[in-house]
């Protein structure tokens, strides 16, 4: 009973009300007052298991059905959500050569909702896919529901956001690029000490760190970037988030009682304390960003241009009706960008950094290290996106290692709005409700799709660049046998910060300095499978020495 008792308590704070009273909600810190304690903790206690039983019931419930095959382990074993992180990805590789190659769906275990597989389409249905309504076949309510954002008062997409990012972010690239260069040189060597002796790192902590106080150049502008305690909230916001909606998404609450958690649930109850404690932060720069947007409405000047996140976002909501925007929305749509960008942009950029200093590829190191400085002087000794886009190897090189090394086996998530369902031009049927992915590292690793598919070549790009189009095939670009950004209107709208900001750290590190892994024998470290991703080692420790 002492071990149910401490394990209830550490998933819900009102079984340690004589510690955690203030940090309780109102009412209930109100309710807690007048009752004592032992009452209390029976009564949640009761509760609590109840509601186990009912929760643990429902992930018994035999998962939906789809009229297509569906994926599993054959071996008998145990079926659990811990084997199928681990796992999956062979179960994916098989129904991708068995079904998608031949042009067939599949469906396979859902791990953000046990009760409805995922369909996995081939690229055959590409098109009608990027091509569907988004009230039809929609990637916000696939992310919404997957992360259970509304429940537990996590940030969420929003066709804002989108619209912002694609029309906004994307058009003030250019004047973004020297800043962020500043803020790199600024930042790397705070966190990587330059050292004539070889000094140990975690690698991807440092690049969460750079990344992080690069996005927030763009997000939240020049008086916040370098904020320590922004980045505290941040870092709160982010670590309660990832932990709370696992919890209550994959733990003891029924999808009809998660509203709850924001009441039970230490996590959640985190992750309103850091929006209360960000929107504070943000309010002063909010309010004056208002100002500015208010100073262009009366000049007439709609040409002039606001330079990051928060100024985009309040004109958003201005130009909706909105006269004053709060610092609690901007928060939430700030955070779901900061969310949205920094892990993947940090794992994308140790990855592609992995391949780098491995040692099968010094030679084309040696050379990306020439070309970065022939491009360099060539531009005047500064950094312009024009500058960046020059740095054809380097970009070639970044492409290739995304090719290998996908992060993520499925893109193009969509679920199905429609009550009557969604039916494609052959006859395929998918329910309401249904979530929906495609192929998306398996297609860069298929040697049908690409020449000598098993090997690494850092030129592969480069060259059809060369032979082609030279605006296709560059690290941000998106076609039909790779499918890392998505496809068509709703593919990554920030694609494009993320390619700049990698290619600036990665310049920065080196030209700056050597860098090797601390242990193995100078190869890539393994990549960590993680239900339908494949994470680059997160826990290598990387060794830096000045140039």
């Amino acid at each position: 009973m002492v071990l149910v008792m401490a394990k209830i308590s550490d998933a819900c704070p009102l079984m340690n009300l004589t510690m955690n009273r203030d940090a309780l909600p109102g009412w209930i810190a109100a309710v807690a007052a007048s009752l004592p304690t032992s009452a209390i903790a029976i009564t949640v206690v009761a509760a609590w298991l109840l509601l186990g039983l009912i929760a643990k019931s429902a992930l018994k419930r035999k998962a939906g059905k789809l009229d297509m095959p569906y994926v599993d382990f054959t071996d008998g074993g145990k079926r659990s959500m811990e084997r199928y992180a681990q796992e999956g990805n062979a179960l994916l590789t098989r129904g991708y050569q068995e079904y998608s190659k031949q042009g067939l769906p599949f469906s396979f275990f859902n791990s953000t909702n046990t009760s409805r597989p995922l369909a996995i389409l081939p690229t055959k249905y590409l098109e009608e896919v990027r091509n569907a309504s988004s009230s039809k076949l929609s990637f916000n309510e696939f992310l919404n529901k997957s992360q259970i954002s509304a429940d537990i008062g996590a940030p969420q997409v929003t066709d804002r956001i989108i619209h912002v990012v694609r029309q906004d972010l994307n058009k003030s690239l250019n004047d973004l690029i020297q800043p962020l260069h500043q803020a790199c040189a600024k930042v790397v060597p705070r966190l990587i000490p330059p050292s004539q002796d070889w000094t140990s790192h975690p690698g991807f902590m440092a690049l969460f760190q750079i990344v992080g106080r690069l996005m927030a150049r763009v997000l939240v502008g020049s008086e916040l970037w370098d904020d320590d305690e922004w980045h505290q909230v941040c870092m709160m916001y982010f670590g309660a988030g990832m932990i709370a909606t696992a919890r209550v998404r994959n733990g003891w609450y029924p999808t009809w009682l998660r509203w709850t958690s924001r009441f039970l649930d230490k996590y959640v109850i985190g992750i309103y304390l850091a929006r209360r404690k960000g929107q504070k932060i943000l309010k002063p720069v909010v309010q004056a960003r208002v100002a500015e947007v208010k100073a262009k409405k009366d000049d007439n000047n709609s040409k002039s241009k606001l330079g990051d996140g928060i100024g985009w976002l309040a004109e958003s909501y201005m130009n909706s009706g909105k006269s004053r925007p709060s610092p609690g929305d901007i928060m939430q749509d700030v955070a779901f960008l900061i969310a949205a960008s920094v892990p993947s942009t940090a794992s994308t950029c140790l990855s592609i950094l992995y391949d780098l200093i491995d040692i099968d590829h010094a030679n084309t190191l040696a050379e990306i290290r020439e070309e970065i400085s022939l491009v360099f002087s060539e531009n005047g000794s500064t950094w312009t996106r024009r500058a960046l886009g020059e740095l054809r190897l380097l970009d070639s090189f970044m492409k290739e290692s995304q090719r290998i090394h996908n992060l993520q086996f499925n893109t193009m998530q969509r679920m199905v709005l429609e009550p009557e369902g969604y039916t494609f031009k052959d006859g395929l049927h998918l329910p309401q409700g249904t979530p929906m992915v495609m192929p998306s590292r398996l297609l860069g690793l298929d040697p049908d799709l690409h020449r000598e598919a098993d090997k690494f070549d850092a030129t592969r790009w480069k060259k059809k660049r060369e032979e082609g189009d030279a605006t296709k095939f560059h690290f941000a670009s998106i076609h039909d046998d790779m499918l890392p950004w998505g496809s068509g209107p709703h593919a990554c709208p920030g694609r494009f910060i993320a390619q700049d900001i990698i290619k600036l750290i990665l310049v920065h590190f080196v030209t700056q300095y050597d860098i090797k892994c601390a242990e193995g024998d100078g190869h890539r470290p393994v990549d960590t499978p993680d239900h339908a991703t494949f994470n680059p080692n997160m826990g290598a420790m990387l060794m830096f020495k000045e140039r």
